[in-house]
């Protein structure tokens, strides 16, 4: 797994360990602990300090905040951030256009703006087109 850090130095060195902490598979085989149909970071946190003992809780929030950080800084900057396997991040211009308010019905102008946009990756793709109880 590799994470884009700028246009300048291509893909920065590999980080392994993330890959590990962020692996699903791994991460199903530690109880329930996720909210009907959502996990929130909070969860996130609690099975991978379960996952990794020898961590701290507050180290497994930094290491996950760290890591979104980067995400984040790096789509600030326009840059497209993937994670193999996972998938890719990236930015997308949206054109301005006329909307209407949904309330008055009233006609309005929208601006142009960027919205950041997922490309899941072929692993993904993969474990949730597998599981055929994730179909309902």
């Amino acid at each position: 797994m590799y994470v884009r850090s700028d246009p300048d130095s291509g893909y920065a060195a590999g980080l392994p360990w993330v890959s590990r902490l962020l692996s699903t598979a791994s991460l199903d085989r530690i109880g329930d602990h996720c909210h009907a149909n959502q996990m929130l970071k909070s969860d996130l946190v609690h099975r991978m300090s379960l996952q990794n003992p020898h961590l701290r809780g507050k180290d497994v929030e930094k290491i996950i905040d760290t890591i979104l950080d980067e995400i984040i800084l790096a789509m600030a900057r326009g840059d497209r951030v993937e994670i193999r396997g996972f998938g890719a991040f990236s930015v997308r211009q949206r054109e301005a256009h006329s909307g209407r308010n949904p309330r008055t019905g009233a006609e309005v102008a929208v601006r142009k703006k960027l919205a950041p946009h997922f490309k899941a990756g072929k692993e993904i793709r993969s474990r949730l087109n597998s599981n055929p109880a994730a179909l309902r």
